[in-house]
């Protein structure tokens, strides 16, 4: 390609024009067109194809998978894992930032450790525990007049609900309801999902009391008889043992046949007790006087060897399975003698006083004495590892969709593209003599030709040096003189 400049050589009196093809010429390229180039490479491409390169490989790098539950029985609930460039770019990005959203991630890792189960104590384990009556004499210490606990004072913590080592749990489904034991929430920490083994309880109590034969004697004594194994005096009942095996006549020491034992319980209300209409009005209610109302039971519960699996501290599931005769007389022998009297005479009062039937009494009160049951018993067990365990750590990560983040990538590439298109059309135009036509034409280009005769003519390499005082430090001025045609030019002082 030929640029020509055409200027004008003529006298006052002529006004030919001559042309010069500076292509001709040799001009060196006035500095600036490759650091021009360079500066918006390094300012623009190269860094959005940098930030492309590391948005990639960030999300890649950080990309999070939940891989697999150690033990898909505790997979928890809701996690199954289901224009022009620079416009394009700034559209993808919001496109990208609409689309992003906060999401809890669960991550899994197996941990075996935890001290979640339940098993019997070595103390309660032994050869001569084993059996029906062996077992009965291995919890209690019987003297001649009283019974001893062989560990008391976990039995009290866990009745208490202090236990740092059980408390009891209920769970009921429709195969009923059961207490078990469990980790007390001081103990259990809520990111461990597991699969335990324990021991639990299963309840039911019937009114019974019109079929009981109740004769009112004197307000010191009110027989009953509901059979051979279940009599007494309604006025001193709860002085007595309560629980009485399926057959009569067994001694203190016999032990019960299992996994289910049966006994009758009276609950009664003093007179500072008030039951509602509906309940006093139930034909199972006998009224001892104005004010005190009874209520006769038959119950049986059964001792279970539980399985459990506990995710987010719920039970998601519970695998129930009858124990044997040992389990159920280690459970139920201090209650067959006495102990725990008091707590069942208190659930059976607080059953009267909120239900509204006898049927209603007898839930309530079954339910309580499962759990009362099993807090005594809970001398009886230790702390054991887990059958599986999984910790479960929760994330706030940022969930990206696909399509949003590949149309950016896509869009600051193709800005990559457009850069890099631009720069070698740059670098092929840089070949021609366009710069430094155009810096000649600017106002210092126009002055020294004007001015500077032929120095302005010489290739150099800054516009600085077509002026003579550049090189030399004499100064001239320009002057405006008259013309003889009436006008003005511009003479060098």
């Amino acid at each position: 390609m030929s640029y020509t400049l055409v200027h004008n050589r003529a006298t006052p009196n002529e006004t030919p024009e001559v042309e010069d093809d500076i292509s001709k010429h040799k001009i060196p390229h006035t500095g600036g067109k490759w650091l021009t180039i360079g500066f918006s490479l390094a300012t623009a491409t190269v860094p959005m194809f940098i930030l492309s390169v590391a948005l990639i490989s960030l999300v890649f790098f950080f990309k999070v998978n939940t891989g697999q539950v150690p033990h898909p029985d505790l997979q928890p609930l809701g996690t199954q894992l289901d224009q022009s460039p620079l416009l394009l770019v700034f559209l993808a990005d919001t496109w990208l930032h609409l689309a992003t959203k906060s999401v809890n991630v669960f991550i899994f890792s197996d941990h075996p450790s935890a001290q979640y189960s339940f098993g019997l104590n070595s103390t309660f384990t032994r050869p001569d525990c084993q059996g029906r009556d062996a077992a009965v004499s291995c919890v209690v210490d019987i003297g001649v007049q009283t019974l001893y606990l062989e560990r008391p004072e976990i039995s009290q913590e866990v009745l208490a609900n202090t236990s740092s080592l059980a408390t009891v749990n209920t769970f009921g489904d429709t195969r009923g309801t059961f207490a078990y034991f469990s980790v007390p929430p001081s103990t259990e920490s809520l990111s461990i999902d597991y699969t335990a083994s324990t021991f639990g309880l299963q309840s039911h109590c019937r009114p019974v009391t019109t079929q009981c034969h109740i004769r009112f004697i004197a307000t010191a004594a009110v027989p009953f008889n509901c059979s051979n194994s279940f009599s007494g005096d309604l006025t001193s009942y709860f002085q007595k043992e309560i629980i009485h095996g399926a057959n009569a006549n067994l001694s203190d020491k016999a032990g019960l046949t299992g996994p289910t034992y049966t006994f009758g319980v009276v609950g009664t209300t003093g007179a500072w007790n008030k039951i509602t209409d509906e309940l006093s009005n139930d034909d199972d209610i006998y009224g001892m006087s104005k004010n005190v109302k009874v209520i006769i039971m038959m119950c049986n519960t059964t001792t279970y060897d539980i399985t459990l699996d506990m995710v987010n501290s719920t039970v998601v599931r519970l695998s129930a399975q009858r124990s044997n005769d040992t389990l159920l007389n280690l459970f139920a022998a201090p209650l067959k003698l006495g102990v725990g009297n008091e707590n069942l005479e208190l659930a059976a009062t607080a059953a009267m006083i909120q239900s509204k039937s006898a049927v209603e009494v007898a839930d309530i009160f079954a339910s309580s004495y499962s759990t009362i049951a099993l807090s005594i018993a809970a001398q009886t067990i230790e702390a054991r590892p887990v059958l599986a365990g999984q910790r479960r750590d929760v994330l706030l990560l940022t969930k990206l969709q696909r399509a949003p983040l590949y149309a950016l990538l896509a869009t600051n590439l193709l800005f990559v593209l457009v850069g890099l298109v631009l720069a070698v059309w740059a670098i092929v135009d840089a070949k021609q003599p366009v710069h430094e036509i155009q810096t000649r034409l600017t106002i210092f280009g126009l002055a020294a030709d004007r001015f500077e005769g032929q120095r302005a003519r010489l290739a150099v390499k800054s516009m600085d040096h077509v002026f003579e005082e550049k090189a030399t430090t004499r100064s001239r001025r320009v002057v405006l003189e008259p013309t003889v045609q009436g006008g003005y030019e511009y003479r060098l002082g």
